[in-house]
């Protein structure tokens, strides 16, 4: 909220959310004032408002997390520290600043950073020691995506060694979560 105007994220006629606004003395929350339109291949997840603009985040297929910076009616892109799956936002209100970004992903604890906007950098700041794994350091994740049976686009994360020999001689654990009927699979392949 800000002054007489509120903030909300809104699924009416968009299933990827759209960010918009109206007033609070005369609300219309079935025509707002669109402030970022819904886009087609990623969902806006949160958002808030400070001194230099709006930060919302997103996500595309429910892993891969990005932050944007909507100032003077422009769309910024902001590079994470580290790819993430989740990205909460914090920040003090609209007069001020300061922005805290957390960072989370299939290979990373999360982290707690202050995002400053004049140098675009991520200092961090966590508010308890981080537990190190240093197993996690040698791990790859990538997202992509297959074309299944019937020619539907389906997400798949593929977390693994940097050592890892890709010549199909590994074992392979596969997780899945579905639909009609089957909530979730797994399955270990030699």
């Amino acid at each position: 909220m800000a002054d007489d105007e509120l903030y909300f994220l809104s699924g009416y006629n968009s299933q990827n959310y759209k960010l918009c606004k109206t007033s609070l003395s005369n609300p219309n929350f079935k025509n707002p004032e669109i402030i970022v339109q819904e886009k087609k291949d990623e969902v806006i997840k949160g958002y808030t408002i400070t001194k230099d603009g709006v930060y919302y985040t997103t996500t595309k297929n429910g892993v891969e997390a990005k932050l944007y910076l909507l100032k003077d009616r422009k769309e910024v892109p902001i590079k994470l520290p580290y790819v993430s799956g989740n990205v909460d936002l914090l920040s003090k209100g609209k007069d001020f600043s300061e922005l805290w970004v957390k960072c989370s992903g299939w290979a990373n604890v999360e982290q707690r950073y202050r995002y400053t906007l004049n140098t675009n950098t991520f200092t961090k700041e966590n508010l308890a020691p981080v537990i190190e794994y240093p197993q996690f350091k040698d791990i790859i994740v990538e997202e992509i995506t297959v074309e299944s049976y019937d020619g539907t686009e389906v997400p798949l994360s593929l977390i693994y060694s940097k050592n890892l020999k890709r010549d199909g001689s590994a074992p392979v654990l596969m997780q899945c979560y579905g639909a009609f009927g089957e909530s979730f699979l797994s399955i270990f392949c030699h």
